[in-house]
């Protein structure tokens, strides 16, 4: 299973090829352009590469939602496992022989401090 670290490297190189394609393709559309002499060919090639424009933009920011989606589910998969964790250990019966420097203070089965209910995470 991949890690937080892992899956934003791998994002992150993802939207760098995406971007240097676009840039690329942007580089393409200005060439083209500085080529053209007829006024209605220019506004013509214009408002095409606008509407590619856009199309890119909307590319950029779906992948964008995606990859913050997964990172989303990632993490709330990571702190739901944390916290099961926690409470199973916390259910572990302790046994502490008497005369013990800690018998007293240590409590099985305690109560999640407000910390810990405040990481839970919601259905």
């Amino acid at each position: 299973m991949a890690t937080v670290e892992e899956i934003q490297r791998s994002q992150g190189e993802e939207m760098m090829a995406v971007l240097q394609i676009e840039m690329n393709m942007e580089a393409s559309r200005q060439e083209k352009l500085s080529k053209v002499r007829d006024p209605e060919e220019y506004k013509k090639l214009e408002s095409l590469f606008q509407i590619q424009r856009e199309t890119s933009q909307a590319r950029i920011e779906i992948l964008r939602l995606k990859h913050s989606e997964v990172l989303s589910t990632k993490v709330k998969k990571l702190v739901k496992y944390k916290k099961t964790a926690r409470l199973v250990v916390k259910r572990i019966p302790l046994i502490i022989p008497p005369g013990s420097p800690v018998e007293g203070r240590i409590t099985p089965n305690e109560e999640a401090t407000e910390e810990e209910k405040d990481m839970e995470v919601k259905p």
